[in-house]
């Protein structure tokens, strides 16, 4: 995995995983639409402090006899996320919910992901559909459309798969199995591998950290070394979301995410790796044995321990920031059905959940002219519990706070990454 920095090129390899998976941590869980939640003490019941209100507690072991908790995605929820997707070739406008969309939101937002799982396996498999949401004068209006390419073209032609996927083989291949078994072969003892590229190609240094496993990164900057690190030099300061060990992976094969109510979505946190990038003669450092990434955060319990699909203020990419926003977990549940703000300032997290939805990676886009960090809105895809299909998100990047909810006028299937270009229409 590979993070570009102005001077540098940060890129983490896996080498080995742990053992064993770590426990997961208890959770404290909102039953309201909206949470937020600080990473405050935590009271003697053992949840944050600042819950109001708590959702019974599912014996999974029991899950068949016990209510359902309202915090899982309902099966409606999940139908519509991996159904067929439905193209919508002219764009078309979305409505008004509630509240009104900023005057200054001009420009275009892009989510790309599978719309077609028929015969896969995993999240990651799939054939591709791309959505398009265009704001102007206060208004939206959304495309969806499949990408034309080979491997789709032969499938609707034939129903059959042309190409392997990520984990799923044409049935002629014979290939298939648990993902997580392609690490057990590889050694927790090699830890994980930290590759530091100068952009200038004067060289490559391999640093060694604890091991662990990371999809996604949040922001990364570079700043004078710390004192607790020695003091003089330079460091890199790399914010990911962190896991013990790959077994997410697992998590994401289709029949997991489909299952109802499914088990639980394993842990991640959201934490700094700090890597040594010059010593005080100027000289590139290392290579050298790097601590595990630290924890941002007070209390990960509060975001429910899972944190996925950073995005920050674009405005502050490889600066020194304060606000990270993802999404995260109201447990129990088996996929993200949240979003939280975290505040790396003050360690703390503010949640929002709506029971039975399902979220989309955020995507925060800064008010033209804004001197505060925080301010701008966060757009989020939204499928509804209820089975009345996708909706766009806005919440307000400072409060977290929902300002305004759009119907979209199709459904649209589970997302990956989701991009906001400024002005473009």
């Amino acid at each position: 995995m590979q993070l570009q920095h102005p001077r540098i090129a940060a890129s983490l390899s896996r080498q080995g995983r742990t053992e064993a998976p770590a426990s997961a941590r208890k959770h404290s869980c909102s039953s309201g639409l909206i949470s937020s939640v600080a990473s405050a003490p935590r009271d003697s019941a053992g949840g944050a402090s600042s819950v109001s209100t708590r959702a019974a507690t599912v014996d999974r072991a029991n899950a068949s006899k016990a209510a359902v908790s309202s915090t899982y995605v309902t099966p409606e929820a999940r139908k519509a996320l991996f159904n067929p997707a439905k193209e919508q070739a002219e764009e078309a406008a979305c409505s008004l919910v509630s509240g009104s969309l900023p005057a200054w939101l001009n420009g275009s937002l892009f989510f790309n992901g599978c719309g077609e799982y028929t015969g896969m396996d995993h999240l990651f498999d799939g054939y591709s559909v791309l959505v398009k949401l265009r704001f102007s004068e206060g208004q939206a209006y959304g495309r969806q459309r499949y990408l034309d390419s080979d491997a789709y073209r032969h499938f609707k032609s034939t129903g059959r798969m042309r190409y392997r996927e990520f984990a799923t083989a044409p049935k002629a291949q014979g290939l298939g199995g648990a993902l997580l078994g392609l690490y057990d072969t590889l050694s927790a003892a090699a830890g994980t591998r930290v590759h530091v590229v100068a952009l200038d190609g004067s060289g490559v240094v391999t640093h060694t950290a604890p091991p662990f496993f990371t999809f996604h990164f949040s922001n990364a900057f570079e700043r004078p070394t710390a004192a607790a690190n020695g003091g003089s030099g330079s460091e890199i300061c790399v914010d990911l979301s962190v896991y013990d060990d790959p077994q997410i992976i697992n998590d994401l094969r289709v029949d997991n995410l489909t299952a109802f109510p499914g088990g639980e979505i394993s842990p991640s946190r959201l934490a700094r790796l700090t890597i040594p990038l010059t010593d005080a003669s100027g000289a590139p450092a290392g290579p050298t044995t790097l601590a595990a990434p630290a924890p941002l955060l007070r209390d990960d319990a509060a975001y429910g321990n899972y944190i996925e699909f950073c995005a920050f203020n674009p405005e502050y990419k490889f600066k020194p920031y304060r606000y990270t926003y993802g999404t995260a977990a109201v447990r129990p549940t088996n996929m993200a059905n949240a979003l939280a703000q975290h505040d790396t300032e003050a360690g703390t997290s503010r949640v929002w959940h709506e029971p039975g939805s399902m979220l989309s990676e955020p995507s925060f886009v800064p008010r033209p002219g804004a001197t505060e960090e925080a301010d701008g809105v966060v757009l989020s895809l939204l499928t509804r519990g209820d089975g009345g299909g996708s909706q766009l998100l806005v919440l307000d990047g400072r409060t977290f706070t929902e300002t305004a909810r759009l119907q979209l006028p199709f459904a649209v299937p589970f997302r990956f990454h989701g991009a906001f270009v400024q002005g473009q229409q």
